[in-house]
């Protein structure tokens, strides 16, 4: 990898229903309103050309199916307003019927952003669900671009209006054993919606991967207090 290609990830892992993602999108458009966004699939197989077709509000990307082409489940927000991908056609004859495979030939300019396992459970599909699982929002610059760095900090900031990652509860599942308390500075990013779902229930947790054996629960200064008197005893080393 030469200098030029050398790059730096900021990620955050993001729990967020789809009235999370929405105040965001707003303050995105907002912020950012020469961006783009558009599904990235890694590769497609068929024989027509994949078309870039880009959006000017998160939102309105359709969320990717189960059967959707590998990488579907990821958005890119596009900064610079005419940048196009572009795909190469590859041809595979060993076995019929013969594969049409589409792979992507340039690369997003960078500074660009990332969503990942872009999940936006709505209303509906929470009413009756006991978990949901991240998202990922990875801002991608050169590496020892100081501008690029501190637009990353802007975007992270603002990022912060809708999220925190303060006062949670890990527990073992499905017996509800707390294992540990963050009163900050946690991996893990809680929207303000999904927050109060997740109060809501005391049976709901926040799960990350859709890992079923643990869960997170957000909590008040208080309850932290009060849980910390719960916690097992530490372990001597």
């Amino acid at each position: 990898m030469t200098d030029a290609e050398k790059f730096s990830i900021k990620t955050r892992y993001v729990f967020f229903t789809m009235a999370d993602w929405l105040a965001f999108s707003d303050a995105l458009v907002e912020a950012y309103p020469q961006a783009r966004y558009n599904i990235r699939p890694t590769h497609k197989i068929g024989p027509d050309r994949p078309a870039a077709i880009w959006e000017r509000y998160l939102m309105d990307v359709p969320r990717p199916g189960k059967h959707d082409a590998v990488g579907s489940d990821k958005i890119i927000m596009a900064f610079d307003p005419d940048w196009q991908p572009e795909y190469q056609m590859f041809r595979f004859d060993n076995d019929p019927p013969v594969v049409i495979r589409w792979g992507r030939e340039k690369h997003v300019p960078m500074p660009y952003v990332m969503f990942r396992r872009y999940a936006a459970p709505d209303a509906g599909e929470l009413a009756n669900a006991t978990s949901f699982s991240h998202s990922e929002i990875n801002y991608f610059f050169a590496a020892e671009d100081k501008p690029a760095a501190a637009e990353a900090r802007r975007f992270f900031k603002l990022l912060g209006k809708f999220c925190t990652n303060r006062n949670q509860a890990y527990y073992r599942l499905p017996s509800f054993e707390l294992t540990r308390t963050e009163a900050k500075g946690s991996w893990y990013w809680f929207g303000h919606d999904a927050i109060r779902w997740v109060r809501d229930n005391p049976k709901r947790t926040l799960n990350y991967m859709e890992d079923t054996r643990w869960g997170i629960r957000a909590c008040t200064e208080e309850e932290m207090a009060a849980l910390a008197t719960q916690l097992p005893p530490a372990q001597e080393t």
